[in-house]
């Protein structure tokens, strides 16, 4: 009689350390020791990287330092005016090559101080071009050699949508976006049009 009471005592004594553990889990399962605290929150999932955020443009201008330096320069504000239906085109050209004109031509965004892009956004007109990004920090070159030592990406056959990476830490205030080739244009020859242009740091 006196070991079946032994044994009883010892099962009621598990049957209470159980319970006692069972209390002590939280939700998530894990045992809040003596010392510890545990918060009854969910942690946060967000990422602690900081948010890229738009640069403003203050001006854009045609770049055609291998002509008469115009392309359509008068149309291109239209690049940075928020509106996607309004844009600035190239002239028409029998080749992609610009017809062996000239070795390329663009558009020069003005960030009006230097800043620091990490990312180029596009809306094109036609999918098929190849894209190079330059940057000059104190005032934008008149000839493209003076852009050639800042290159900061480039992208080839890009689509219509362009999300493209620039790289280095520089800061600069002109940012050139090259055509180096040119897609078919759905009214003969070729040609491409910008509609929106933005930089994000």
């Amino acid at each position: 009689e006196g070991r079946w009471l032994g044994w009883t005592l010892v099962l009621v004594g598990l049957v209470a350390a159980l319970v006692v553990v069972g209390l002590t889990l939280n939700r998530s399962g894990v045992i809040n020791l003596p010392g510890t605290h545990q918060s009854g929150g969910q942690r946060s999932t967000a990422s602690s990287q900081p948010q890229s955020a738009a640069i403003s443009i203050t001006a854009a201008n045609a770049f055609d330092p291998f002509a008469d330096g115009n392309e359509n320069n008068g149309d291109a504000g239209n690049a940075i005016d928020g509106n996607s239906s309004t844009d600035w085109k190239t002239q028409h050209y029998k080749s992609a090559e610009f017809g062996g004109l000239k070795q390329g031509l663009g558009l020069v965004l003005d960030a009006g101080d230097p800043k620091r892009a990490k990312e180029l956004n596009l809306q094109l007109l036609y999918p098929g071009s190849d894209i190079e990004v330059y940057g000059a920090a104190a005032e934008a070159p008149s000839d493209f050699e003076g852009w050639a030592a800042n290159k900061l990406g480039d992208t080839n056959d890009a689509r219509q949508s362009v999300e493209l990476s620039l790289s280095g830490s520089g800061s600069y205030r002109y940012y050139l976006i090259w055509f180096t080739k040119l897609p078919p244009a759905s009214d003969g020859g070729y040609q491409q049009g910008v509609a929106e242009a933005s930089l994000k740091s």
